[in-house]
């Protein structure tokens, strides 16, 4: 991913496009929590993606975290109340 984010980056500079690059950066207990919320809103009919856990192996073995040179924005997200 990293290499995504840096070819992506030389792509829009070459083409003068302007671009941002955002971080939302939340504890591996919190992002649980999140997915836990979607998927109950999914099986309730108010949502439509369901993360199920091979999605979120697939997701967590493919990311790599970004450092903060690389991003414009860095956001740290923190959840306020309980999902349940």
């Amino acid at each position: 991913m990293k290499a995504e984010r840096q070819n992506a980056t030389c792509d829009y500079r070459s083409k003068g496009i302007k671009y941002e690059w955002h971080y939302v950066d939340v504890t591996d207990e919190i992002w649980k929590r999140n997915i836990f919320s979607r998927n109950k809103a999914v099986l309730s009919g108010e949502s439509e993606y369901y993360v199920d856990d091979g999605l979120l192996y697939k997701i967590q073995s493919l990311f790599e975290t970004p450092s903060y040179e690389e991003m414009d924005v860095w956001y740290i997200n923190q959840r306020m109340s309980d999902p349940s």
